[in-house]
């Protein structure tokens, strides 16, 4: 391996590891040199326990030696070989985000639409993985070690860099029994000479001084901004002229095309690392902030979107050719929540034992009497007594996403009058393919995911004597394993991404109802995540569907008259048309005049000029056309209440939609004042 193919090694690990870690941020990053200390390794894993000298339990381990492979944790037989194909060589083919993706999917550890807040911790390794990717065309290249050497075979201890024992805490006598402080120390060497201590909770010890890399990340919001200040000088790339040339001699040494380098994770809404340049708003690899809205522009996403694009249709399919080899997803495709409702009765009462098992490992100790199990009782999927245990109520979701508003309903008017009647405590769950950013927080529910269902069936019907009603349970476990990998292909994962799911769905998964099932749970997602981003404002996001798609739209209320009820003004994308759009508070069956004469009274709520920068429309047609021989424009209509005019706008993205909806409610909202 050569000097520049080390460096890659070391550098895509930190890449990797460090995106693992955002993702996961109980997880930590160690270096360890097992073989003799022939291999070097990064673990990303957990302590076993709190105690200052338990063991560490690896999730994935990267060998960053010559040809190495990768392990992910399996919970019986621990690390396994993830892939026989060394995995620098699938990391270039699969892209980081995808190759990521599938890792969290081999150690059974997703954590859903992958939205994390930085953490001292996660910052930390994001600052390493940055300034690591920053030397490529810089003659003195950024090394990480770490501090403490784990080996099986040679010198291993404490290598504490000269001139910085004095300056660093008291790390004590290190023996046989090593504390975990020690692993959480890592050097910085740029071109061999060592640039500072960094300690995974957020300290860097240079030898002018130290740096809180949390309070530096406050201040400055960009995490090159924090690398220069920890280097005490500009990003080691900064102001250098790269030549095409010098582009081809660096991949020419690491035996790619010059293409190849751009490979690059996709950035999120809490990973943006912006720079203004010229109109665009340019995206970095690392941890970072966005400017605010009323300084970006469109996001330049063009190719990494389109490889997203393109990637969704190849995990589909290979995950619908998996479907269909189960003769129950043919019964499922029907009538999905209904299906699984359905099912799980029958399995809570074909094998009690078993069913006590899935249902009963983590349910709190209650006062129920009887054992039964009840469909669709007062609008709840599923209602499930054990003796000794509370009464456990299930809203099953598949490819859907309940409101918290309904959650809370169903608590707050059903099971808590129970409780007060004395009917006993309950414990309410969310079944589902796909886990809402919101439901940890929400007071008296708790999340199971498909996955997890799968894996206390499968734990449960292993080993007994094979009959069809096994093999029917065996059989779901598998579908229920499939499930959530669409919602996480499917689901928006990070802004830059485009809306419009790929056109080919229907042709790649061969049924119809399940491509239009998982176009509204994209378009769903998409909600969720653009209404987090602007909850903020006043306005609410949602989607519908109608004319066969769906749509996705915010709407303010906007009061017009006092006394008089509100109007809803905002917009709304459907089939790649874009509406500015209102909302009469009228019944729809009343005439449509009145709304179209207020509409003209407010041709402001109509009008694309602030609009059309953000969504890439200047010039484009607007809807309806201007009469031949002048006049007024006029509107379009659906229904006698909703008035709109629209242009097609292809390719928007959804931080594209965040970005139009702070514009037009910075027109809206001073007029509330």
């Amino acid at each position: 391996m050569t000097e520049i193919q080390q460096w890659w090694a070391e550098a895509a690990s930190w890449m990797v590891a460090s995106e693992l870690v955002r993702r996961h941020p109980e997880m930590r990053i160690i270096q360890v040199h097992p073989s003799g200390g022939q291999s070097d390794r990064l673990w990303i894993g957990q302590w076993r326990t709190k105690s200052p000298e338990s063991d560490f339990e690896p999730f994935w381990s990267l060998n960053r030696s010559p040809g190495g492979a990768i392990h992910a944790r399996d919970p019986a037989r621990g690390l396994v070989t993830f892939s026989a194909t060394p995995w620098l060589d699938m990391l270039q083919a699969d892209g980081p985000n995808l190759f990521v993706d599938a890792l969290e999917r081999a150690a059974g550890n997703v954590c859903g639409p992958h939205r994390q807040d930085p953490s001292p911790r996660t910052l930390t390794y994001a600052l390493i993985s940055h300034l690591m990717a920053s030397a490529l065309f810089d003659e003195r290249s950024v090394r990480c070690r770490s501090m403490f050497v784990d080996t099986s075979g040679y010198g291993g201890g404490l290598d504490v860099p000269d001139g910085f024992m004095g300056r660093l805490p008291d790390l004590g006598e290190v023996e046989d029994r090593v504390p975990h402080v020690v692993y959480g120390y890592w050097v910085l060497e740029r071109g061999g000479e060592t640039v500072a201590v960094v300690r995974d909770t957020g300290y860097v010890w240079l030898r002018s001084g130290q740096i809180d890399i949390a309070a530096e990340y406050s201040r400055r919001y960009r995490i090159e901004d924090v690398a220069a200040a920890l280097i005490s000088e500009q990003p080691p790339d900064d102001g250098l002229e790269v030549t095409d040339e010098r582009r081809q001699a660096f991949a020419e040494r690491l035996t790619w095309s010059p293409g190849d380098l751009e490979i690059t994770p996709p950035p999120n809404r809490t990973e943006v690392d912006g720079r203004r340049t010229g109109t665009e708003l340019e995206t970095s690899t690392e941890l970072g902030q966005s400017p605010p809205a009323e300084e970006r522009f469109i996001a330049t996403t063009i190719d990494r979107t389109h490889a997203t694009a393109r990637s969704l249709v190849t995990d589909l399919a290979a995950l619908a050719e998996q479907l269909r080899a189960e003769p129950l997803a043919a019964i499922m495709y029907g009538s999905l929540e209904l299906f699984h409702s359905n099912l799980l009765a029958w399995f809570f009462e074909q094998f009690p034992q078993a069913a006590d098992h899935v249902f009963t490992v983590d349910l709190p100790a209650g006062r129920q009497t009887v054992r039964e199990v009840k469909r669709e009782h007062k609008d709840l999927d599923l209602i499930m007594t054990f003796p000794g245990r509370e009464r456990l109520v299930v809203e099953n979701k598949v490819f859907s996403i309940p409101s918290a508003e309904q959650l809370r309903r169903y608590r707050r008017d059903v099971l808590d009058r129970w409780g007060a009647l004395g009917l006993g405590s309950s414990t309410a769950r969310l079944l589902s393919a796909y886990k809402p950013g919101w439901i940890d927080t929400l007071e008296g529910w708790s999340y199971l995911g498909y996955d997890e269902l799968a894996v206390r069936i499968e734990q449960v019907m292993s080993g007994v004597p094979a009959t069809y009603e096994v093999e029917t349970m065996r059989r779901y476990a598998r579908i229920a394993r499939i499930l959530p990998q669409f919602a996480r292909t499917v689901a928006m994962e990070n802004l830059d991404e485009l809306v419009e799911p790929a056109a080919e769905l229907d042709e790649v998964l061969g049924d119809a109802k399940l491509a239009m099932r998982l176009r509204k749970f994209r378009f769903q997602s998409i909600a969720e995540a653009v209404g987090a981003e602007v909850a903020d404002l006043s306005g609410t996001v949602t989607t519908g569907f109608s004319n066969g798609a769906p749509l996705v739209e915010w709407f303010h209320r906007q009061p017009v008259i006092p006394g008089e009820p509100s109007w809803d003004v905002g917009w709304q994308l459907q089939n790649s048309q874009f509406r500015r759009a209102i909302r009469s508070p009228k019944n729809p069956g009343e005439d449509s005049r009145t709304s179209l004469a207020f509409a003209a009274q407010h041709e402001e709520w109509f009008d694309f000029s602030p609009i059309d920068g953000v969504l890439g429309t200047v010039g484009k047609p607007l809807r309806p056309k201007a009469p031949a021989g002048g006049g007024s424009r006029g509107f379009n209509r659906y229904g006698s209440n909703f008035i709109y005019r629209s242009k097609k706008a292809v390719g928007l993205t959804c931080r594209q939609l965040v970005d139009v909806t702070r514009v037009i409610a910075q027109q809206l909202l001073p007029s509330t004042d």
